[in-house]
């Protein structure tokens, strides 16, 4: 039997800086580097050996963002949903990634017992909001992924009203 989440239960959700990228002339064209391109498929490797299975990977709109997810779900995870997202370029706000996440889940919890989500953004948007949620200053290196742990928000409640995603750090991968 499949237990589907019901609001009040936690949810396991990641947080993944792109691999290491070139240079271009516009900085969302940059692409992932060989060295960049090595480093995520080690990471989903790695994630792959844990308990977190993302049912959905949604990336920035960046070049080395949407080259980062599609890695990761080619390396570990096929059957992952992929979305791109502009809440997750790297000048976007705290609000906008919630805003995101909350929408996620809670569209997830619908369908399905288990919805980890993996997010891949940049920086300094995923410190900034790794320390905002958690309380904890991570180094977020290219490749990194961070995972914590969220309330799903109270029964009657719209996604603005939670703890605006208040999480615990879980693991990080570096």
């Amino acid at each position: 039997m499949v237990r589907h989440l019901v609001r009040g239960d936690k949810v396991n959700w990641a947080i993944m800086r792109h691999g290491e990228a070139g240079r271009a002339a516009i900085d969302a064209d940059r692409r992932l580097t060989v060295s960049g391109r090595e480093v995520v498929v080690d990471h989903a490797r790695r994630l792959s050996d844990t308990a977190f299975h993302p049912r959905t990977i949604v990336s920035s709109s960046l070049v080395r963002a949407r080259e980062t997810a599609a890695l990761v779900r080619e390396t570990a995870f096929p059957d992952a949903s992929m979305l791109v997202d502009d809440a997750l370029v790297p000048s976007g706000i705290r609000q906008g990634v919630i805003g995101l996440l909350m929408a996620q889940v809670l569209g997830a919890a619908s369908d399905c017992a288990q919805p980890d989500i993996l997010l891949v953004s940049h920086q300094p948007l995923i410190g900034d909001l790794v320390a905002e949620l958690t309380g904890r200053l991570v180094s977020v290196h290219p490749g990194t992924i961070v995972g914590m742990m969220m309330d799903m928000p109270s029964e009657g409640m719209s996604s603005d009203q939670t703890n605006n995603g208040d999480s615990s750090l879980t693991w990080v991968i570096d």
